[in-house]
């Protein structure tokens, strides 16, 4: 009965809690910007997915810190014994914590190649080391924090631009090429995009899909490609490009479909 009406234990208990859990909002909130503002920025974390797990890591951080200091705190122990219980946690929680980092880490988007008529959003997985050796430009090279926009040189030899047909038959197209990478021209992605008209008239969209600030203006547009998906992105004059989870490569629906 004397350990749940002892106010000083439970008092320290709580304060040890609320040091563990400052500790972690701070870790956590600094891998939180790293990830959502440089590695998936804006509509990024949810076009190519693979952050999510940040969040799974820092809901476990939580129960792994301040909920285990709050259990295993015990003024009765001696302060080596508290010492070798708080350095088990913290193993444990930064073990998670850099696991987590490394994994979303691992497939964020380090390129955002334009390919003649669609932007190719390519993630780190999916270029290996000696591909990204063959990058002869370090204007070009994959940066630590966002990714780059780049084109494509298609080659000239005709064996070349054999060899890449097939290579594209067999799912690697020039987008997974870094060979090929080389630095955009001014204005030369905005002049290959597509007109609002367009839009409504070639692809299953609807006026009504687009967010309600947008249906009034002017813009162009191109499809975004990725492993899971196909997003549109909107320019509008002066603007920044907005990302909008709307699939322009989508087959219309039939006249039967639309009856029914």
């Amino acid at each position: 009965g004397h350990f749940f009406w002892d106010i000083d234990m439970w008092k320290q208990k709580f304060i040890a809690f609320a040091i563990h859990l400052l500790v972690t909002l701070v870790t956590s909130g600094i891998c939180a910007v790293i990830v959502y503002g440089a590695w998936y920025p804006g509509a990024f974390a949810q076009m190519v997915g693979g952050a999510d797990i940040l969040k799974l890591i820092i809901v476990a951080e939580f129960f792994l810190g301040p909920v285990m200091s709050f259990v295993i705190y015990n003024a009765a122990k001696t302060r080596r014994h508290l010492m070798i219980d708080y350095c088990v946690v913290g193993i444990l929680q930064l073990t998670a914590l850099v696991y987590g980092v490394v994994t979303v880490e691992s497939g964020r988007p380090i390129y955002m190649v334009f390919v003649k008529d669609r932007l190719e959003v390519i993630a780190k997985t999916e270029l290996t080391e000696s591909e990204l050796a063959k990058i002869s430009d370090p204007e070009i090279t994959p940066s630590w924090s966002t990714f780059k926009n780049i084109c494509v040189e298609y080659p000239a030899d005709t064996k070349e631009r054999s060899d890449l047909l097939l290579s594209a038959m067999g799912g690697r197209d020039i987008q997974l090429k870094p060979q090929y990478y080389r630095s955009c021209k001014a204005g030369e992605v905005q002049n290959k995009t597509y007109s609002k008209d367009r839009l409504f008239s070639n692809t299953p969209i609807k006026i009504e899909d687009l967010p309600e600030h947008l249906r009034a203006k002017e813009f162009t547009w191109l499809p975004v490609v990725n492993r899971f998906s196909v997003w549109l992105v909107v320019y509008v004059k002066g603007e920044k490009e907005a990302y909008l989870n709307l699939d322009p490569l989508a087959e219309p629906p039939s006249s039967d479909q639309i009856k029914r």
